[in-house]
């Protein structure tokens, strides 16, 4: 049988349909869409936004300044794409203040998921996490951008970020 890698951003089909992960590997996407390129150019934006943040003052980023710049796979950053990434980075920022700061801030980074199952690892795209210790909660973000609503409720992808970073985080003790 051949390996095939669970990322968690399709969690939300294979969880309730196992067999998709087969049916899909039978049917590869074969090119990028247009929204699946400006997502990976605002998970980029997003992802610098927060680097920057978390490595300086702690004052806020000058998203603004990205405006009309290209990313790195050649999308054009918009003002949509500017407005999307300043509300999601002053959630992350208004949670981290809250909880001790940016000692406690990941962004951007592969986790592991393989109590799930063992090829389950993914990214999490312009996405964060804190491990606030006081409290000993885990805050966890997955950027989305585009035309789609996605609920954190129940959300599978997120539900299996968190199962992958508290699996770390115990293995650390």
């Amino acid at each position: 049988m051949v390996n095939r890698r669970l990322r968690p951003s399709s969690a939300g089909r294979w969880v309730p349909c196992p067999g998709s992960v087969a049916l899909e590997a039978l049917f590869p996407e074969e090119e990028e869409s247009q929204a699946a390129r400006e997502g990976t150019a605002a998970h980029w934006l997003a992802s610098e936004a927060l680097t920057v943040w978390a490595t300086t003052d702690g004052g806020v980023p000058h998203i603004r300044g990205f405006l009309g710049q290209s990313t790195p796979n050649g999308v054009i950053v918009t003002e949509e794409m500017v407005d999307a990434v300043e509300v999601y980075v002053s959630d992350v920022m208004k949670i981290a203040n809250q909880v001790g700061g940016l000692q406690s801030l990941y962004v951007e980074h592969q986790v592991d998921i393989s109590t799930v199952h063992p090829n389950n690892a993914g990214t999490l795209d312009g996405g964060a996490h804190i491990v606030a210790q006081s409290t000993s909660r885990l805050y966890v973000w997955d950027f989305k951008f585009g035309w789609g609503i996605v609920n954190a409720f129940e959300n599978w992808q997120l539900l299996d970020y968190a199962v992958g970073l508290l699996q770390a985080m115990l293995a650390k003790g």
